[in-house]
C-alpha cells in the first residue's frame, strides 16, 4: 500500500471539508491494508481515524480505536517504533478530550520514552508531544495536578518557563534553579 498516496488523499478530502469522504476513505483502506496485510499502513491510518474521531468530539470511537491500535501495534513487533509512538501521542490527546487527564499523561510519557530512545533530543516530534503535554497542564489549579508525576510537571514546567517564562507559577514547587538544572542535565539549554 502507499501510504503517501493515502495520506494524501486524505489530506484532500479535509481540505476541502469532505469529512464523510475522508472517514469513509479511511475505513476503506484501513480494510485494504488488512487484506495486503500491510501492519504499518493499518496503523498509520488507525492513528489518522483516531484524530478524526477526536475532532469529531466522537471520544468513545476515539478511546476505543487508541486501544485497540495499542493492542495491534504489541502483537505486530511495532513497539518502539516512531509509529506507536504517535499513537501514543494520539491516544494521550484522545484521552485528555475525553477526559480523562491521567490517562492522557500517562501515554504521553509513554510516546516521550520511545522518542527518547528513537530521535535526536532536537527533534520536531517533541514539539507537538510537548505542546499536548502542556494543554493538559497549563490553566488548571495546582491542586487538579495532585497525582501527576512530579518529573512530568518539572518536565513540562522546564520547557514552558524556557518558552514563555512564568508559567511556572502554574507547576508552583518548580523554581527557576531547579528548572535551569534539569535543563542544563537533559542538555538542552
Amino acid at each position: 500500500m502507499d501510504i503517501n498516496a493515502v495520506l494524501n488523499q486524505i489530506d484532500t478530502y479535509f481540505s476541502q471539508s469532505r469529512l464523510e469522504d475522508a472517514e469513509r476513505y479511511m475505513l476503506q483502506q484501513f480494510e485494504a491494508s488488512d487484506r495486503e496485510g500491510d501492519r504499518e499502513a493499518h496503523a498509520v491510518i488507525a492513528n489518522e481515524l483516531i484524530g478524526y474521531y477526536r475532532s469529531a468530539k466522537r471520544h468513545a470511537e476515539s478511546v476505543r480505536l487508541t486501544e485497540e491500535t495499542l493492542a495491534f501495534v504489541k502483537a505486530n513487533g511495532l513497539e518502539g517504533t516512531i509509529t506507536h509512538a504517535t499513537t501514543y501521542l494520539n491516544g494521550g490527546t484522545a484521552y485528555r478530550f475525553a477526559g480523562d487527564p491521567e490517562k492522557a499523561l500517562s501515554y504521553f510519557v509513554s510516546c516521550e520514552q520511545i522518542y527518547k530512545s528513537r530521535l535526536s533530543p532536537t527533534d520536531y516530534h517533541y514539539a507537538g508531544l510537548y505542546n499536548n503535554m502542556g494543554a493538559e497542564v497549563v490553566n488548571k489549579p495546582l491542586e487538579a495536578l495532585t497525582g501527576i508525576r512530579v518529573e512530568v510537571l518539572q518536565t513540562l514546567g522546564c520547557l514552558y518557563f524556557q518558552s514563555v517564562d512564568g508559567i511556572i507559577g502554574i507547576v508552583g514547587h518548580i523554581s527557576r534553579d531547579e528548572c535551569l538544572c534539569t535543563l542544563a542535565e537533559r542538555d538542552t539549554i
